[in-house]
């Protein structure tokens, strides 16, 4: 379909031409990181598109030219998704990545017989990468992803399991994993859609409010609390009480500040146990 070579008269003709198949069409210097032409604008961030502040880390274009082959990817962005194809071709002489953007609709993504193969099969994936296998809740390497950048949270809560060592040395791990699938579920039957909980490690979680609201957060952190400390926990005979500490900011809008004073807010919390501290 694509031939190797370009003038920059015939590439910005096959621009204008694509543009009324795909969403979105642009050349794109990799290397810089530049659309060097979308058919409008130039000089852009090829990042900017999807909102973000920084080179994408699944760059298919610096792999398209790196490579003189065609890549492609899905982009989420918003509740949109985005098939995304880059094709190596050189204008001028000078290798660049035509990139293609294709939005998906329900045309797209439904197949004849109606199963929504497509999205079954990317919510899978994305549940393999992004949800802990053990609790369901999202796990650090969505939160580096999709929350480390973000600009519109409110507040962050960060909860850890009151002797939960102990609990693990004393029973066993697979005690201790019923602990934590049981205290999870406590916590998300609290919270909304937008409400993001994310297991960082062991026991810790983190919740990331993005709602105005703070009466909504301070009686969901009680809310929490409470669920936990009231737990019937049971496991091969054995019985088990549990509660949490919660340490809360809403003093930042730097997410990455927010999580580190929540941190600080859990420590004092723990020295009670079973109780929320938080920095206003």
């Amino acid at each position: 379909m694509f031939k190797y070579n370009y003038t920059k008269e015939e590439i910005e003709n096959l621009i204008d031409n694509l543009r009324n198949i795909y969403s979105v069409v642009r050349l794109v210097n990799p290397k810089i990181a530049k659309v060097v032409s979308n058919g409008r604008d130039h000089a852009l961030t090829c990042f900017k598109y999807w909102d973000r502040n920084e080179r994408c880390k699944n760059c298919i274009s610096l792999r398209t030219v790196a490579e003189k082959k065609t890549t492609t990817k899905f982009e989420f962005f918003n509740d949109d998704i985005y098939f995304v194809t880059s094709v190596f071709i050189e204008v001028n002489g000078v290798p660049q990545a035509l990139e293609l953007v294709m939005k998906l609709n329900d045309e797209t993504l439904v197949d004849v017989s109606g199963q929504t193969k497509l999205l079954d099969k990317i919510y899978k994936h994305n549940d393999k990468i992004y949800k802990d296998a053990l609790t369901g809740a999202y796990n650090r390497v969505y939160f580096n992803d999709n929350c480390k950048n973000i600009n519109d949270a409110t507040c962050v809560a960060f909860i850890d399991l009151d002797n939960f060592k102990t609990i693990n040395d004393t029973y066993g791990h697979l005690l201790g994993d019923s602990v934590l699938i049981s205290v999870t579920k406590a916590i998300m039957n609290n919270l909304k859609d937008e409400d993001k909980l994310i297991r960082m490690g062991g026991d810790e979680f983190i919740i990331i409010f993005k709602t105005k609201d703070k009466e909504y957060i301070n009686s969901t952190l009680d809310k929490i609390k409470g669920d936990v400390s009231n737990l019937q926990i049971s496991f091969e005979k054995i019985n088990i009480k549990t509660t949490i500490s919660i340490g809360a900011s809403f003093a930042h809008k730097e997410i990455l500040k927010m999580v580190e004073e929540a941190d600080e807010e859990l420590y004092l919390s723990k020295r009670n146990k079973n109780s929320i501290s938080i920095n206003k």
